[in-house]
């Protein structure tokens, strides 16, 4: 798929819930601490956080392994007597919990169906929020596929995108890619700055990967 395939949409609408409060534990995906299993994890956070409404809370687990003492993997942290590593999951949870926002935006992703041998995914999980505090307009987008989306990205009025914006993205040569002793930060984020954003821009998420935009907007 190229071009502008998707699109989001974005606007300020507020609504009101009663219900049931979820808790959700266990949150591992794979048997290896993979960018595969990351993505996957990911891909669930932001649904997790899109119906935080009524998601109280999500635990990550199991969170400890050391090698020669290992029950099952994957595992959040690798130690042994004298070293430690994050594994990518870890890294994910990390990059969530830091860019988290207020109140969550409602937004639609178009033409977003894709059908693999019979299976229904969705092309991009995403999820946007805004940072009071901040002024950040963040959206949170996995690409889980090997070829990149360019994505039309389309701002209700409500909010005035201010030009300026972080990008957080994390992604390696291979899926299959994970952390290691003896090279700890092989799978790990990297931040770049944009500039000349407006309420309706063109954005390229990479394949086989996590990005977070964050954009400042005023209006909220």
């Amino acid at each position: 798929m190229g071009g502008n395939d998707f699109s989001i949409k974005i606007k300020h609408v507020v609504f009101n819930y009663a219900g049931f409060a979820i808790i959700l534990a266990f949150v591992a995906a794979g048997t290896r601490n993979t960018l595969q299993a990351a993505m996957a994890e990911a891909a669930l956070m932001t649904g997790l956080e899109r119906n935080s409404d009524i998601v109280l809370m999500a635990a990550y687990a199991p969170l400890f392994n050391r090698p020669g003492w290992s029950q099952w993997t994957p595992d959040l942290i690798w130690f042994d007597n004298a070293r430690v590593y994050g594994t990518p999951s870890y890294h994910v949870q990390k990059l969530f919990n830091e860019n988290l926002g207020d109140v969550v935006i409602p937004s639609k992703l178009t033409d977003e169906n894709l059908e693999v041998i019979g299976y229904w995914f969705k092309s991009l999980y995403h999820v946007c929020e805004y940072d009071r505090e901040t002024e950040n307009l963040i959206i949170k987008i996995v690409n889980p596929w090997p070829e990149e989306k360019e994505v039309r990205v389309e701002i209700g009025e409500q909010l005035e995108i201010k030009g300026q914006a972080e990008v957080i993205l994390m992604t390696s040569d291979s899926v299959f890619d994970e952390n290691t002793f003896q090279n700890p930060n092989k799978v790990l984020s990297k931040k770049y700055d944009l500039s000349g954003l407006s309420n309706e821009f063109t954005f390229t998420f990479a394949e086989n990967s996590i990005t977070i935009l964050r954009l400042k907007a005023v209006g909220l």
